[in-house]
């Protein structure tokens, strides 16, 4: 014969399990944060920015946010202090891996050029996945100068991408106005900015063959339209201009110099790597 339920035994079982609930919560929320940003701070006070940042990247916790960017502005800025043609630099912060949970991921760049105490980066990777100009004024005619791709790199990218303190360290660079080699389509005017894109010019001078053109983009530039050819890698826009008013030069996936150009307002829409000249000597 089957006993009867002691329910007061049952109600001790159900109060511990939620009391075990509760303290598993409490660890998640505030006790282990809690270790995290003291041991990140602790790292911080020896030096050591780049655990200190992986401890405290994508944390949501007091001052873990500002201690983040703190750690990542430090380390990459001890990271530029020997730079050559060809290697590779962390410098600022945008979203990759298209999961924002976990805060933006380091931007890595490829060195073009070091002149004195400057330095030419280009992003690694397509960052973002971006019209020339928007897709209403895909036929009309348009330059670098007062495209809407240009104004976007110089506020909501380097506003979103660089602390306060290393916008600081990118110069406000004179960009010119190339012609395309194989039209005479109006190039527009020289400006001065502190991010831009590559000329076909520059693209040809500062690779050696398609085959170093070719670029990868991130997930998160993907996940924003930028297509993907069967090589794996993108189509990143140039500055210069296409065979017509409304078109612009750019790089194909296989990496080769396309100066027919694509659409301004072309869709799906192709990769963007910045470019930058930065002061080393500050660093």
């Amino acid at each position: 014969m089957e006993k009867p339920l002691d329910y007061k035994i049952v109600r001790i079982v159900l109060l511990a399990a939620l009391a075990c609930f509760a303290l598993g919560a409490l660890l998640v929320r505030a006790v282990v944060p809690a270790v995290r940003l003291n041991r990140a701070e602790r790292l911080m006070a020896s030096g050591d920015y780049g655990r200190a940042y992986a401890l405290v990247k994508g944390l949501d916790y007091k001052n873990s946010a500002e201690l983040a960017a703190e750690a990542v502005s430090r380390a990459q800025k001890a990271g530029l202090g020997a730079v050559t043609v060809g290697s590779t630099v962390r410098f600022g912060t945008y979203e990759q891996d298209n999961d924002v949970s976990n805060g933006p991921e380091e931007i890595e760049w490829t060195v073009l050029d070091v002149d004195g105490n400057r330095a030419l980066l280009i992003s690694r990777f397509g960052l973002e996945s971006r019209e020339f100009n928007d897709e209403k004024n895909a036929y009309s005619a348009v330059t670098w100068a007062n495209s809407q791709l240009r104004k976007w790199l110089n506020t909501s990218f380097y506003e979103t991408a660089f602390s306060a303190g290393q916008q600081e360290t990118i110069l406000l660079s004179r960009v010119t106005a190339d012609r395309n080699p194989d039209s005479d389509v109006f190039p527009g005017s020289d400006t001065s900015d502190r991010i831009f894109l590559l000329s076909t010019e520059e693209a040809w001078r500062y690779f050696a063959s398609d085959g170093e053109r070719m670029c990868a983009a991130t997930e998160y530039c993907h996940a924003r339209g930028a297509e993907k050819g069967d090589n794996g890698a993108c189509w990143w826009w140039l500055r210069t201009p296409g065979i017509e008013p409304s078109t612009v030069a750019v790089v194909i996936a296989r990496g080769t110099v396309f100066t027919n150009g694509f659409s301004c307002g072309h869709v799906p829409n192709l990769a963007v790597r910045p470019a930058m000249w930065i002061d080393l000597a500050g660093n």
